[in-house]
């Protein structure tokens, strides 16, 4: 269940971006639109959420969404789309762009409330690892301030 309802949030955030920019600025068909926005959310939460978001920040998913959505725009305007229509790597540009800012705050709520980023045994403890590949290590010194009579060694 709850991958059917994160597939029908990305699913919206898609259509939005994808209609406004596809679909409002360069014209493309309600149909297409609907037809790219399914394809674009199905790929990107197979590829982009379930297996690189677990493994990885959110940044470094977003930029991974916006790779995905580019091509897989890139292409399904190319075989949907008559090229002459609009202008394909500017509207897959644009509409990656739309759909990247989305992803930002679905990722957030992905690792927040979805119960795959939750398990233990799903879970990558992406937060401890990042956490002590960045730690400083601190201590005193063993012999501070002695004198050099004074040492044991």
């Amino acid at each position: 269940m709850d991958h059917i309802k994160a597939l029908a949030i990305k699913f919206v955030i898609g259509f939005i971006a994808i209609y406004l920019t596809l679909g409002l600025a360069f014209g493309i068909s309600f149909a297409n639109v609907v037809l790219i926005s399914f394809i674009t959310g199905v790929v990107a939460y197979v590829v982009g959420d379930l297996f690189i978001l677990r493994r990885s920040s959110n940044t470094g998913a977003t930029i991974m969404d916006f790779i995905l959505a580019f091509f897989t725009i890139w292409v399904l305007e190319i075989l949907f789309v008559d090229p002459a229509f609009a202008p394909v790597v500017t509207s897959s540009m644009v509409a990656a762009t739309v759909i990247s800012i989305g992803e930002i705050y679905y990722h957030r709520y992905l690792v927040n409330h979805h119960q795959y980023f939750k398990d233990e045994e799903n879970a990558d403890n992406r937060r401890t690892s990042l956490q002590e590949s960045y730690s400083l290590e601190t201590a005193e010194e063993p012999y501070p301030d002695l004198d050099d009579n004074e040492k044991t060694e």
